[in-house]
């Protein structure tokens, strides 16, 4: 059995630490009961649904979503461009070639134009993510907000990107236990909410779909 206060194992049933004499909480199947009891007998559990409470869940600004429109604006606006300007040379390189002497160089605008395929990709790539990540922004704003009475079991994140040419994107992620033994990871909204939970702490977990947004601990 693990001390809270110190964190040494103890043998099971053991009433005090035998490191430091603090005292050991009661066997893991009598200890859960108790604590998702203390949870929903606490103020936080009480004033989980409160119009202020809920207020004060993170959300997207508006700020990030005139970003995140600006940026594949940008990004399909470049690529089109790129289309564009290829689809110009290849003309003039047909018109330049046909012009020569024995017009066999009229075949140069295919050149350009077989390389126009890959800022076009980049249009259809942008346009699809685009309408991706309205869905799910969409989604997120409108699914209902659902309090969980949880114990924290588990934290990871997972790193993305960090190559030469683009920058590192953490992704953070906690395995809840429910009052029904079942478990459940849930991503995290942002890092800050990531290191205020830690395991084995219980609290209300405030979710939406797969995403945690936000967390309130109890002390037990």
């Amino acid at each position: 059995m693990k001390c809270k206060s110190c964190g040494a194992g103890n043998t099971l049933g053991a009433n005090f630490c035998a490191f430091c004499g603090g005292q050991l909480p009661l066997t893991e199947t009598n200890e859960k009961p108790a604590i998702f009891a203390r949870i929903k007998s606490s103020a936080q559990w009480e004033n989980r649904e409160s119009p202020a409470r809920v207020a004060a869940l993170p959300k997207h600004s508006a700020l990030q979503k005139m970003f995140l429109g600006g940026f594949f604006i940008v990004f399909i606006g470049m690529s089109a461009m790129g289309f564009i300007m290829l689809c110009l040379f290849s003309g003039v390189f047909a018109w330049l070639g046909g012009a020569s002497s024995n017009g066999l160089g009229a075949g140069l605008g295919f050149i350009p134009m077989l390389f126009s395929v890959v800022p076009l990709g980049f249009v259809a790539l942008g346009i699809y993510l685009f309408i991706k990540t309205q869905k799910k922004m969409s989604m997120l704003e409108t699914a209902p907000v659902e309090t969980l009475a949880v114990i924290v079991t588990g934290k990871r994140n997972h790193v993305s990107g960090g190559g030469q040419n683009s920058s590192a994107s953490t992704t953070y992620f906690v395995t809840c236990e429910r009052e029904d033994g079942s478990r459940q990871e849930y991503q995290v909204w942002d890092g800050n909410l990531f290191g205020r939970m830690s395991d084995e702490d219980a609290g209300v977990l405030f979710t939406k779909q797969e995403y945690g947004l936000d967390f309130d601990r109890v002390v037990t």
